[in-house]
Protein backbone atom coordinates (compact mmCIF):
# COMPACT_ATOMS: atom_id res chain seq x y z
CA UNK A 1 0.00 0.00 0.00
CA UNK A 2 2.46 2.87 1.08
CA UNK A 3 5.73 1.44 1.18
CA UNK A 4 7.87 -0.14 -1.42
CA UNK A 5 10.98 -2.76 -1.13
CA UNK A 6 13.67 -2.27 -3.54
CA UNK A 7 16.02 -5.75 -3.63
CA UNK A 8 19.42 -6.56 -5.65
CA UNK A 9 19.39 -9.61 -7.71
CA UNK A 10 22.80 -11.06 -7.16
CA UNK A 11 24.51 -12.76 -10.62
CA UNK A 12 27.69 -14.65 -10.35
CA UNK A 13 30.49 -12.02 -10.18
CA UNK A 14 28.74 -10.77 -7.37
CA UNK A 15 28.19 -13.96 -5.48
CA UNK A 16 32.19 -14.58 -6.16
CA UNK A 17 33.40 -11.10 -4.35
CA UNK A 18 30.50 -12.05 -1.73
CA UNK A 19 32.60 -14.96 -0.85
CA UNK A 20 35.51 -13.22 -0.96
CA UNK A 21 35.17 -10.05 0.48
CA UNK A 22 32.83 -8.85 3.02
CA UNK A 23 33.38 -5.51 1.07
CA UNK A 24 30.15 -6.24 -1.59
CA UNK A 25 27.77 -5.68 1.46
CA UNK A 26 28.98 -2.10 1.82
CA UNK A 27 28.22 -1.86 -1.92
CA UNK A 28 25.00 -3.60 -1.94
CA UNK A 29 23.78 -0.92 0.89
CA UNK A 30 25.20 1.69 -1.14
CA UNK A 31 23.76 1.06 -4.07
CA UNK A 32 20.43 0.50 -2.44
CA UNK A 33 20.54 3.84 -0.54
CA UNK A 34 21.48 5.54 -4.40
CA UNK A 35 17.95 3.67 -5.19
CA UNK A 36 15.75 5.02 -2.32
CA UNK A 37 17.01 8.21 -2.41
CA UNK A 38 15.75 8.53 -5.96
CA UNK A 39 12.79 6.96 -4.98
CA UNK A 40 12.13 9.54 -2.35
CA UNK A 41 13.21 12.70 -4.12
CA UNK A 42 10.36 11.87 -6.86
CA UNK A 43 8.20 10.96 -4.58
CA UNK A 44 8.93 14.51 -2.86
CA UNK A 45 8.39 16.49 -6.23
CA UNK A 46 5.42 14.21 -6.83
CA UNK A 47 4.35 15.45 -3.70
CA UNK A 48 5.05 19.08 -4.24
CA UNK A 49 3.27 18.92 -7.26
CA UNK A 50 0.00 17.94 -5.84
CA UNK A 51 -0.99 21.34 -4.38
CA UNK A 52 -1.21 20.01 -0.73
CA UNK A 53 -0.16 22.44 2.27
CA UNK A 54 2.73 21.03 3.30
CA UNK A 55 4.21 24.10 5.52
CA UNK A 56 1.29 25.00 7.38
CA UNK A 57 2.57 28.16 9.63
CA UNK A 58 -0.34 27.38 12.26
CA UNK A 59 0.19 23.66 12.54
CA UNK A 60 0.45 22.48 15.80
CA UNK A 61 3.09 19.93 14.77
CA UNK A 62 7.17 20.71 14.64
CA UNK A 63 7.79 19.01 11.02
CA UNK A 64 6.29 19.11 7.50
CA UNK A 65 4.49 16.45 5.97
CA UNK A 66 7.69 16.39 3.44
CA UNK A 67 9.35 14.39 6.24
CA UNK A 68 6.96 11.87 6.23
CA UNK A 69 8.54 10.28 2.73
CA UNK A 70 11.17 8.13 4.83
CA UNK A 71 13.79 5.23 4.09
CA UNK A 72 14.41 2.78 6.35
CA UNK A 73 18.16 1.52 7.08
CA UNK A 74 19.73 -1.53 4.57
CA UNK A 75 18.74 -5.03 5.71
CA UNK A 76 19.16 -8.34 4.49
CA UNK A 77 15.97 -8.57 2.86
CA UNK A 78 16.70 -4.98 1.28
CA UNK A 79 15.63 -1.24 2.17
CA UNK A 80 12.06 0.50 2.45
CA UNK A 81 10.62 4.02 1.33
CA UNK A 82 7.70 4.58 2.93
CA UNK A 83 4.93 7.43 3.38
CA UNK A 84 4.19 6.41 6.72
CA UNK A 85 5.94 8.81 8.73
CA UNK A 86 7.29 8.73 12.16
CA UNK A 87 5.78 7.83 15.53
CA UNK A 88 7.37 10.67 17.19
CA UNK A 89 4.94 12.55 20.00
CA UNK A 90 4.95 16.19 18.01
CA UNK A 91 5.20 14.75 14.24
CA UNK A 92 2.27 15.21 12.41
CA UNK A 93 3.66 13.35 9.38
CA UNK A 94 1.41 10.39 9.72
CA UNK A 95 -1.34 12.70 8.09
CA UNK A 96 0.36 12.28 4.34
CA UNK A 97 -0.52 8.39 3.77
CA UNK A 98 -4.23 9.65 4.07
CA UNK A 99 -3.33 11.88 1.01
CA UNK A 100 -1.86 9.12 -0.46
CA UNK A 101 -5.05 6.54 -0.89
CA UNK A 102 -7.42 9.02 0.06
CA UNK A 103 -10.44 8.32 2.73
CA UNK A 104 -14.29 7.31 2.49
CA UNK A 105 -16.74 10.00 2.98
CA UNK A 106 -17.07 10.63 6.83
CA UNK A 107 -20.21 11.96 8.67
CA UNK A 108 -20.86 13.36 12.23
CA UNK A 109 -23.35 11.73 14.07
CA UNK A 110 -23.01 13.79 17.69
CA UNK A 111 -22.83 17.49 17.73
CA UNK A 112 -21.53 18.55 21.30
CA UNK A 113 -22.42 15.62 22.67
CA UNK A 114 -25.93 15.16 21.86
CA UNK A 115 -27.21 12.99 18.61
CA UNK A 116 -27.86 14.60 15.43
CA UNK A 117 -31.42 13.36 13.96
CA UNK A 118 -29.61 13.36 10.60
CA UNK A 119 -25.70 12.33 10.24
CA UNK A 120 -24.10 15.59 8.63
CA UNK A 121 -21.89 14.80 5.86
CA UNK A 122 -18.31 16.25 6.61
CA UNK A 123 -16.57 14.93 3.76
CA UNK A 124 -14.19 12.58 2.17
CA UNK A 125 -9.88 13.31 1.57
CA UNK A 126 -9.18 13.05 -2.08
CA UNK A 127 -6.67 10.38 -3.27
CA UNK A 128 -3.59 11.80 -4.86
CA UNK A 129 -1.78 8.94 -5.60
CA UNK A 130 1.65 10.78 -5.48
CA UNK A 131 4.03 7.93 -4.01
CA UNK A 132 2.57 5.13 -6.47
CA UNK A 133 3.35 7.75 -9.47
CA UNK A 134 6.94 8.74 -8.17
CA UNK A 135 7.57 4.83 -7.94
CA UNK A 136 6.30 4.27 -11.57
CA UNK A 137 8.11 7.02 -13.10
CA UNK A 138 11.68 6.34 -11.54
CA UNK A 139 11.77 2.62 -12.21
CA UNK A 140 14.93 3.32 -15.18
CA UNK A 141 16.67 6.31 -12.39
CA UNK A 142 16.58 3.55 -9.82
CA UNK A 143 18.60 0.70 -12.00
CA UNK A 144 20.83 3.66 -13.63
CA UNK A 145 21.36 4.74 -9.90
CA UNK A 146 21.88 1.10 -8.40
CA UNK A 147 24.23 -0.12 -11.58
CA UNK A 148 26.29 3.24 -11.53
CA UNK A 149 27.02 2.77 -7.40
CA UNK A 150 27.86 -0.74 -8.19
CA UNK A 151 30.22 0.14 -11.10
CA UNK A 152 32.38 2.50 -8.33
CA UNK A 153 32.61 0.29 -5.96
CA UNK A 154 33.90 -2.28 -8.71
CA UNK A 155 35.74 0.47 -10.02
CA UNK A 156 37.41 1.32 -6.27
CA UNK A 157 38.37 -2.71 -5.69
CA UNK A 158 40.09 -2.95 -9.50
CA UNK A 159 42.35 -0.10 -8.97
CA UNK A 160 42.47 0.32 -5.18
Amino acid sequence: MSNIDIHIEKDDSLIFLDNVTGEVQKAENAALRAAAAVIRNRTRKELQSTGINLHSAKSKYNDSLLDAVRISKPQDEGIKVHVMGSRAKDSGTFRLRFFECGTKVRYAKTYKGKALEKPHKTGAIRAYHFFSKAIDSSDTEVQNAISKTLVKYTDKWNNG
